[in-house]
């Protein structure tokens, strides 16, 4: 787990202001939470949470083409990504999870102010399996990879 989170800490981000945060969701209280904001935990025992605070993202009033500007979503995306490929450097699997309203997470999660979720993603150890053909495919080896 703790290589999984450095790479999400060590992550590029918009004037390196390092706004990512992230929330490892793993009891079973928490996680009924995650069912209630998505329909894409697919029952695995651990998420975890990648957000933004907006009190330390890098922002500006007027980008000149587009009107104002904030890092946040592709601070923490980049960051949600280099922990995805260390996990599966790892052998862990992952899944992106996106299909929430990040106002109804925060007041589930009972976020500070200022915290923005982007997305989550889902970890799940896979092992490779030969075929009778000699073949490779992946099996689940557990419902779920506790992070």
């Amino acid at each position: 787990m703790g290589f999984i989170l450095e790479a999400g800490r060590l992550a590029p981000t918009a004037c390196n202001y390092q706004p990512q945060r992230f929330y490892i969701i793993k009891s079973e209280k928490a996680l009924e939470k995650v069912d209630s904001t998505t329909r894409f935990r697919f029952g695995v025992s651990a998420v975890i949470l990648v957000c933004y605070d907006a009190n330390v993202v890098w922002s500006i009033d007027d980008a000149g083409f587009s009107g104002p500007y904030c890092s946040g979503d592709q601070d923490a995306s980049i960051a949600a990504a280099s922990m995805m490929f260390e996990a599966e450097e790892l052998g862990i699997h992952t899944l992106w999870i996106r299909g929430f309203d990040s106002e109804s997470v925060a007041q589930t999660f009972y976020l500070p102010e200022g915290m923005i979720p982007v997305e989550g993603f889902q970890a799940q150890r896979m092992a490779l399996q030969e075929e009778s053909d000699g073949q490779l495919c992946s099996r689940t080896v557990s419902s779920g990879y506790t992070l």
